[in-house]
């Protein structure tokens, strides 16, 4: 391993989404995540949704319960921060209905992404990864960086901790069957 990190191996303390580490595992390297983002947090919802999935996949619990990775998250909203929370889920479930008038929300659609954001930036966490384009830009505009399962694979390529191969099938998991060529391009114009 390159003792050389990119902008979110650099963070600090960052917080991931479910999704992450569940594509990271896909592509057999969740050791090596957990090792470049060793300061992972997650919020609550995220680390029952990976308990949830762990039931299923025992090597994947075991790995996450022997590391304790990703670590909680401790926050409360304040009533303010709940209020901010509501609106802006209710501004993302208005624009999925103008996209898909078959859309049906629940009452947490969207609150982890958004709690994630909203706790992340005032307890210390200096960057995200979620897959959620709307997160990612709730999280800049609060100032936090913020990138993807699939970006956080193209940093982790571009500054030589996986080899391109490794970070290009945790690339795949995440976006299906991306093109290589566009992988390869994104991992070369990659800047730290």
């Amino acid at each position: 391993m390159n003792a050389v990190v990119g902008r979110v191996g650099a963070a600090g303390r960052v917080a991931v989404d479910t999704s992450c580490p569940r594509y990271f595992h896909q592509a057999g390297l969740l050791a090596e995540l957990i090792s470049y983002v060793n300061g992972g947090v997650a919020i609550d919802a995220v680390l029952t949704e990976l308990d949830r999935q762990g039931r299923s996949r025992q090597d994947f619990a075991t790995i996450l319960n022997r590391t304790r990775w990703p670590a909680r998250l401790r926050y409360e909203l304040t009533q303010a921060e709940q209020a901010d929370a509501f609106r802006i889920q209710q501004e993302w479930i208005a624009d999925d209905l103008r996209r898909d008038p078959s859309f049906r929300a629940t009452n947490d659609t969207h609150l982890g992404e958004i709690e994630m954001v909203i706790a992340g930036s005032r307890s210390g966490v200096g960057a995200v990864i979620l897959d959620d384009r709307r997160g990612r830009q709730l999280a800049a505009a609060r100032g936090l960086l913020a990138t993807s399962t699939g970006g956080l694979a193209i940093e982790m390529a571009a500054v030589g901790y996986l080899t391109r191969d490794q970070a290009f099938t945790v690339y795949e998991a995440a976006y299906g069957n991306p093109p290589r060529a566009e992988f390869d391009r994104l991992v070369d114009e990659y800047r730290p």
